[in-house]
Parts: structure tokens; C-alpha cells; sequence
């Protein structure tokens, strides 16, 4: 496979002094025609390669947001170099074979026979008085330039050098000067791109509606857009296009094109990730689309949970977990909220989670979450899961007695429509740790609570109806307790028992 894809190759005849001496051949890419966003993007990245003050430029985004795109489309337009690579590095680099392109490029005589360190320096000697561009796609962790025999571009030097990955801490690695980030598309540039790929069909009157819903779950994604949009084109039934939304909904990646592409392509963000922090991803999952997540309640869950560790004061905690958080945003998996203290995940990169989540043999994650849920799991269901989310579902009952050996959190928040717990719920929930009722309409908590002896964070957040929480103070072990905005009036004397409670 060629590492280096050539606009312009020196001859190896003599010296070339202008652009004609070099074969001019652009790079095949995706054109951007009519949307705002790249275009601008791509602009902001010619005019840093002009600035003499900035010598190294990071460019990071998540899988399938376009950075290949965009680095392509800087390459074809920019010009006044005197040597220009451009590099898809990969996942796994063969650093000699790109040093041997280079060298044979830069017509280094001989270069077959230079042990490494002999060819990186001849490399250095052909261009530390020149003028170059080089662009690394697809950078997947740090590595001294010097080692393919490339100067480390100075300022003054008039050449750069511009990283793309997905990591922010590889460009940091590689000392750029400044790092953009490439963001999910403007929503008009993503419709024009649905549009393109899906063909006119979204346009009639019966299907836009719908398309247009198709589009949000891709959530801006230009991936997942084209690969919708390539599934669903010319499609001109209305009940595909329901079927086509409910799939994306259920994250279930059955839209062709989608597990293949899409999700497969994510995944490989979340492989590069150490175990520690997969695990904590992983937990994201539970939450619902769009869901706003505090960050110091998301801590203190995973905390509890036994996902972070070496904590030596309580009050460590958050600061232990947003360490992990910007680990996970740094690799474009997590994104910040709207506000301080809170995350969010990317749609696609949630639907990824799910996928990874139900292909896995061990005790699984069951997630269902929003509006368009009204029946709970089957009590088969129940007894494989490890964490179960149920959140803001329309949901009213719950079943009489589930056996759980396996469950570990239990997240019940924003179920309004549910009243009432039945009484011997918890009696076959020994190893629940984090147990989330909050917004919820009951008014009273079954006597089956006071079975879960390893439950440590108990949430009843605006548990308006909620005033008798005595049976609370038999779980000796909790650590966390939320009754802020119930009916609770005052504590009860059981709450002696709880000599663990750190947070209330």
C-alpha cells in the first residue's frame, strides 16, 4: 500500500524552482461545494500555514467528522512549498516505509542501502534549507519527526508541518503550536449532504418530516450521515423511512452500512482507550440520548462502582472522575455540556457504546431509555443484566419479584408515570450498589429495600410524593443518599444506623 500520496514530486533530474517542475496531481476527495462550515475551517488552516509564528498545526475530531476531508482539501489548495507530502500514517506505522518514500522522493541516491539513522540523515541534509509542507493523516499516537529525518519545523522556517488524529494528546504529543478541533456539521451543510446522498425523494412532502429526523439521530456526524443517506436513497415508501428511524432510535446499527462503517470506524477510538477507562465509557451508555450528566454525580457513580480507584479522600472523587472525563474528550468520546460541571455524549458515539455494550458475552448493559419505552424487560432479561437503565421512560409498573445475581446499578430517574414499587421488588438484588430513583412519582419505598446490604449511593432526587424513607436506615453500607426536594420532613431515628453516609 502507498504510504504517501504526491501532489507535487520533485523531479529527479534537478532542482525544480517552481510548480510546473512538479507533478501536479490532487488528491481525490470529497468536494464541499455549497456548505459553510469546512470551507471556513479549511480557510482558517490555509491562513495558519501563512502565519510565521505558528510552525506545527493539530488538527483532532472524532471518527467519520470529516479531518481527512479537510487536511485533503487544504493539501489541494495550498501552494509555495518546495517539497509537499502527504502521509496517512494509520494505526499501525511503518515508519521506514515512509522514510524510503521520502528519500527516493528527495532523489537521495542509494537510499536502499542506508541503514534508518544513515537515510533519516540525509533526509535532514536535503531539507533543513528548504521550504516544506508535510501532512500526517490518521496519526494515532505521538513520534519524534527526526525519526523520518524531518527538521522540526521552527518558526521562522516557513515550513509546517499539520497532524490530524483523533486524539488531542497526540498533538500535544507532537508539539503543535495550536490545535483545532473539527466539529459535527452546521445542521443546513448536514441537510444538503443528506440530501445529496438520499436523492430527492426527502424533499416530497410525505417523507421530509421524517427524513429530517432520520438526519438529527445522525447527530451532524458526516459519516453516519452519507451512510444513511446511501442506505435510504430514492426511497420513496414512508414506512421505510419510519422503520429506518426506529432502527436508529433502538441503536441497534442495522441500517446497512451503519455497524460496518460507522460504528466499526468509533470502535476503534474506543480500543485505543486503557481498560480503566473503556470500563468508564462503557457506563455512559446507561444514560439517554442528548441526556445532560453532572459530572460530579457521574464520579461519584463510577467511584462506587469500584471504575476509579485510588482515591484517598471522599472529597477527591470529581476530580479523579473529570481526569477520566478529559481523557474521554481529549479522544472525542465525550463532549462538554452547556454548562460547567456537566457532559454529554455524541448520539453515534452512544449508539456505539450500545453496540459494543450487546455484543459482549458477559452480564450485559440493558439500556432502554425515553418516552417510546412503556413496558419493562422480561424477567429473563432481568437476570443477565449487570446495569439496567430505564430512564424517563412512560413506564408505570415494575415487575413483582426480579431475580438480579448479576445487577449492580439500577437507574429508575425520570419515570413519573411510576407510583409504586412492588413490595418484594429488591428481595433478589444482593449485589446492587447504586440505585437512582430520582424524578420518579412514587410516594412510598417497599419493605424489600432494606435486602440490599451492598447498596451505597440511594438517588430520590424531586421524589415529590416521597415523605416515610424509615426502612432507608437499614442499608448500612450506603455511602451517598439524595432526598433533596422530597416530602421528607425529618430524618428518622433509623438514620443512626447509618454510620457509613458520607454524602447527604
Amino acid at each position: 500500500m502507498d504510504v504517501i500520496d504526491h501532489k507535487f514530486r520533485r523531479n529527479y533530474d534537478g532542482e525544480a524552482s517552481n510548480r510546473e517542475d512538479y507533478l501536479a496531481t490532487q488528491i481525490p476527495t470529497i468536494p464541499l461545494d455549497g456548505q459553510e462550515g469546512a470551507p471556513a475551517m479549511i480557510q482558517r488552516v490555509l491562513s495558519y500555514l501563512q502565519d510565521g509564528t505558528i510552525a506545527i498545526i493539530g488538527i483532532y475530531g472524532m471518527g467519520g467528522v470529516g479531518k481527512t476531508t479537510l487536511v485533503k482539501n487544504v493539501f489541494n489548495q495550498v501552494g509555495g512549498f518546495d517539497y509537499m507530502w502527504f502521509i496517512t500514517v494509520s494505526k499501525e506505522p511503518n515508519y521506514q516505509g515512509i522514510q524510503t518514500s521520502i528519500s527516493r522522493d528527495l532523489g537521495i541516491s542509494g537510499y536502499e542501502c542506508y541503514g534508518t539513522e544513515e537515510r533519516a540523515e540525509q533526509v535532514f541534509q536535503r531539507l533543513k534549507e528548504r521550504k516544506y509542507l508535510l501532512i500526517l493523516d490518521d496519526v494515532w499516537s505521538g513520534f519524534q519527526l527526526h525519526e523520518l529525518g524531518i527538521p522540526n519545523p521552527a518558526r521562522d522556517s516557513l515550513s509546517k508541518v499539520v497532524i490530524a488524529s483523533r486524539f488531542l494528546d497526540v498533538c500535544d504529543a507532537m508539539e503543535a503550536d495550536i490545535c483545532l478541533k473539527v466539529e459535527v456539521m452546521f445542521e443546513d451543510d448536514a441537510w444538503k449532504l443528506f440530501v445529496e446522498e438520499a436523492g430527492s425523494v426527502v424533499l416530497q412532502p410525505s417523507i421530509e418530516e421524517i427524513a429530517r429526523e432520520v438526519l438529527r439521530d445522525c447527530g451532524g456526524l458526516p459519516l453516519a450521515i452519507r451512510t444513511v443517506g446511501k442506505a435510504m436513497r430514492d426511497k420513496g415508501d414512508v414506512g421505510l423511512w419510519r422503520s429506518a428511524l426506529r432502527t436508529l432510535q433502538e441503536s441497534s446499527g442495522e441500517i446497512a452500512g451503519m455497524k460496518s462503517e460507522v460504528l466499526e470506524s468509533l470502535k476503534l477510538s474506543f480500543d485505543h482507550l486503557d481498560d480503566a477507562t473503556k470500563n468508564c465509557f462503557m457506563y455512559l451508555s446507561l444514560f439517554p440520548e442528548n441526556e445532560i450528566i453532572f459530572t460530579y454525580f457521574l464520579s461519584v457513580n463510577w467511584y462506587l462502582e469500584g471504575l476509579i480507584a485510588d482515591v484517598g479522600d471522599f472529597n477527591e472523587v470529581e476530580n479523579k472522575g473529570v481526569a477520566v472525563m478529559s481523557k474521554l474528550k481529549d479522544a472525542c468520546l465525550l463532549e462538554s455540556g452547556n454548562y460547567a460541571r456537566n457532559v454529554r455524549m455524541h448520539d453515534v458515539v452512544r449508539d456505539m457504546a450500545l453496540w459494543i455494550a450487546s455484543s459482549r458475552d458477559e452480564p450485559m448493559f440493558l439500556t432502554r431509555t425515553g418516552p417510546g419505552v412503556h413496558e419493562p424487560p422480561e424477567e429473563e432479561e432481568w437476570e443477565k443484566a449487570k446495569r439496567i437503565s430505564l430512564m424517563r421512560t412512560s413506564i408505570d409498573r415494575l415487575p413483582e419479584k426480579p431475580i438480579c445475581p448479576h445487577l449492580l446499578t439500577l437507574m429508575l430517574e425520570g419515570n413519573q408515570r411510576l407510583t409504586r414499587i412492588p413490595s418484594d421488588f429488591f428481595q433478589s438484588m444482593d449485589a446492587l450498589q447504586i440505585l437512582n430513583l430520582n424524578r420518579t412519582g412514587i410516594a412510598s419505598l417497599p419493605s424489600s429495600l432494606s435486602s440490599l446490604k451492598n447498596l451505597r449511593a440511594l438517588y430520590f432526587y424531586a421524589c415529590k410524593m416521597l415523605e416515610d424513607v424509615e426502612v432507608v436506615g437499614h442499608l448500612h453500607n450506603l455511602q451517598v443518599l439524595d432526598l433533596y426536594l422530597t416530602a421528607v420532613k425529618e430524618l428518622p431515628e433509623s438514620f443512626l444506623n447509618l454510620q457509613n453516609l458520607k454524602i447527604l
